[in-house]
């Protein structure tokens, strides 16, 4: 676990998220939570990794085997 620091806040969250949600946040595209997964755990549902968004401008796709998801880009200041 590490600890994510944005706009004044620290959020513990697995250190391989913090890269991932980073950028994600830089284009944009707001996360509300992420898990990395827990592959040495017994429980099978536990091995997925996890990404939750912020909705607010977004349009989320799906069509068969592919997810869309569409957002207002941040402009540079």
């Amino acid at each position: 676990m590490g600890i994510f620091q944005k706009h004044g806040v620290n959020i513990e969250m697995d250190d391989e998220m913090i890269p991932v949600i980073d950028e994600l946040n830089k284009l944009g595209l707001r996360t509300t939570s992420c898990c990395s997964g827990h592959p040495e755990r017994k429980d099978a549902n536990k091995h997925q990794a996890q990404l939750a968004f912020e909705l607010k401008d977004i349009t989320v796709i799906v069509d068969e085997n592919i997810i869309s998801i569409n957002w207002m880009r941040e402009t540079s200041k």
